[in-house]
């Protein structure tokens, strides 16, 4: 009997102390395809693609949405972009990065893994 009440309070502290996510819906996500980013000497310009998927008779049709801001840095430029919609941005569904930055500050700044 020992055994089993050690063994739920055990379970019951494991469980209060594990970070339960935040909930999101899938709605309230945009799932972004690719991102440009060009670095000049004064600004980073940034665009984002977003894919919108499009239920049809036949299957899924696949819609796109830019999202465009400059910056003075990647930090800057990402606020500026979030700050166009009320949606979080999905970034582990890129593809594809163009730009003629250096890719792993992008990757580190957007929290991208080997697109």
């Amino acid at each position: 009997m020992k055994k089993i009440i050690i063994q739920v309070f055990m379970i019951s502290i494991f469980l209060v102390l594990v970070p339960i996510p935040e909930y999101k819906e899938l709605n309230h996500l945009i799932l972004v395809n690719k991102i440009k980013i060009i670095c000049t000497n004064n600004n980073i310009n940034g665009t984002i693609f977003e894919i919108i998927p499009i239920k049809e008779d036949n299957g899924v049709k696949y819609k796109e949405k830019k999202y465009y801001a400059k910056g003075k840095s990647l930090e800057e430029l990402k606020i500026n972009l979030e700050k166009q919609t009320n949606n979080k941005f999905y970034y582990k569904s890129i593809k594809i990065i163009k730009t003629n930055c250096n890719r792993k500050e992008i990757e580190k700044t957007f929290h991208i893994k080997n697109p």
